[in-house]
């Protein structure tokens, strides 16, 4: 698939490892304890591969965000709000005497991003995921930074499906929330409560499946960020 960003073939790549470990799995099939493990391993490896590939690309849309220097108000509010309130963590230090210099330069940055046209290329966006925080909320939150809504809603996938009553495979709207938060649930119970969760080869290799497609039509969805007038101002 077409890839604008690294961190998309960064995750692909890295996917193979999954394929390693189902490989090992099929093999193993006779030994229920080394199956079992072979199948955990590759789930909680694709939970943790996605999170660093989300909060990896949420960096790097913010690095060729900045690069194309846009006047600041073409830049959405969803952003500029986000940086805003980055920015601001850092009031507490420049309270004092000492940091005057410091408090107004951040003012000065802060007033030009919201009652200016300059060219900005001064965006900072948290892109980490809190400590301990990985479900579908969290998630959310962290593409809203960039200016994507719902990430589930906005990027859909589908699959093609054969029936008994036709000869034409007909597309079915795959419900990748529920997807993610079926492993997710499964990897905080392995992690958590040392639970283990009835998985197969077939199902992991679905799930590896899913989660690569949608990495990649959210790579398309952020590409069409960066074009000219693709870009809405407002919040809504």
């Amino acid at each position: 698939m077409p890839k604008t960003f690294d961190a998309l073939g960064d995750f692909c790549d890295s996917l193979r490892e999954i394929d390693i470990l189902c490989d090992a799995a099929q093999v193993a099939q006779a030994d229920q304890r080394k199956y079992s493990a072979f199948n955990k391993a590759a789930l909680l490896l694709i939970a943790g591969k996605f999170e660093t590939f989300s909060e990896s690309i949420v960096e790097e849309f913010v690095f060729k965000l900045n690069a194309l220097s846009l006047p600041s108000h073409s830049i959405p509010d969803a952003i500029r709000l986000h940086h805003t309130f980055y920015a601001l963590r850092s009031l507490d230090k420049v309270r004092n005497r000492q940091a005057q210099k410091e408090a107004i330069s951040l003012f000065c940055s802060l007033g030009k991003l919201w009652a200016s046209e300059e060219a900005c290329s001064i965006l900072k966006v948290e892109s980490k995921f809190s400590f301990g925080q990985h479900g579908e909320a969290e998630l959310i939150k962290l593409f809203e930074k960039v200016g994507v809504g719902d990430v589930f809603e906005v990027i859909t996938l589908s699959e093609s499906l054969e029936t008994v009553s036709t000869e034409t495979p007909i597309n079915s709207v795959v419900d990748f929330r529920g997807i993610f938060n079926s492993v997710t649930n499964m990897r905080n119970n392995i992690l958590h409560q040392d639970a283990s969760p009835n998985l197969n080869t077939d199902l992991i290799r679905k799930y590896r499946q899913y989660f690569e497609v949608f990495a990649g039509r959210l790579d398309e969805h952020l590409a069409t960020l960066l074009r000219p007038g693709a870009r809405p101002s407002r919040i809504g």
